[in-house]
C-alpha cells in the first residue's frame, strides 16, 4: 500500500512540476513577444531577440509535443525564421508541424508556405512540386487551390516569362476583337 502511495505522490509531483515549467515557457514567451513586436516599428529580426524568441518556441514544442499550443509555436518560429532569412529552419519548423500536428487550423498554409518557402527561396523545385501537390490534394477547393495550381504549373518558370506570356495571351485575344 505504501508503495502505491510512493507511486501516485511521485506522478503528482512530476505532473506540478511539467505544469509549471509548460507554464513559465508560456509566460517567457509572452514576455518575449511583446519586447520583440511592442514598440510599433519594423521588427529587426537580426536581434538575439528574436531568435530567443524562436528558440522558446521550439523549446516548449520540443518539451510539450503533445500540446497544441506547440503547433502554433512551431507555425510562428518558421514565421520568424523567414523574417530571419534562415529558410531552412523555417522548412523543418513546416515539416514538423506537417508530420505531427495534422489537425492543425493553419495546416493549409503551412503546407503552403512550405513548398512556396522551397519554390522561391530554398529554390528546391522538387520539394516545393511535392507541397504544392499535397496541398491540392488535401485542400482542393480551398480559397488558395488556384493560386496554388497556378504556381505548380509555372513552377521553375521566371516571373518575366509568366509576364510575357500573359501579354501574348492579352494580344491574341485584342487581335480576336479587332477582326469580329
Amino acid at each position: 500500500m505504501k508503495y502505491l502511495f510512493s507511486i501516485g505522490f511521485l506522478c503528482c509531483v512530476v505532473l506540478v512540476s511539467c505544469n509549471n515549467k509548460k507554464a513559465a515557457l508560456a509566460k517567457d514567451i509572452t514576455t518575449k513577444e511583446t519586447q520583440l513586436f511592442s514598440n510599433g516599428n519594423a521588427i529587426d529580426l537580426k536581434t538575439s531577440a528574436a531568435q530567443s524568441l524562436v528558440d522558446q518556441y521550439e523549446l516548449y514544442a520540443n518539451s510539450f509535443p503533445d500540446d497544441t499550443q506547440s503547433a502554433t509555436y512551431l507555425y510562428k518560429s518558421a514565421d520568424l525564421y523567414i523574417g530571419m532569412k534562415n529558410y531552412g529552419a523555417a522548412m523543418k519548423s513546416y515539416e514538423k508541424i506537417i508530420q505531427q500536428y495534422g489537425r492543425f487550423n493553419k495546416m493549409s498554409y503551412c503546407i503552403f508556405l512550405a513548398g512556396f518557402n522551397a519554390e522561391n527561396n530554398l529554390h528546391d523545385l522538387k520539394v516545393a512540386k511535392r507541397y504544392y501537390e499535397l496541398f491540392l490534394e488535401k485542400y482542393p477547393t480551398a480559397p488558395m487551390a488556384d493560386d496554388v495550381r497556378f504556381s505548380l504549373q509555372n513552377l521553375g518558370r521566371s516571373p518575366e516569362d509568366i509576364v510575357q506570356e500573359f501579354e501574348k495571351k492579352n494580344q491574341l485575344q485584342d487581335s480576336t476583337k479587332l477582326s469580329l
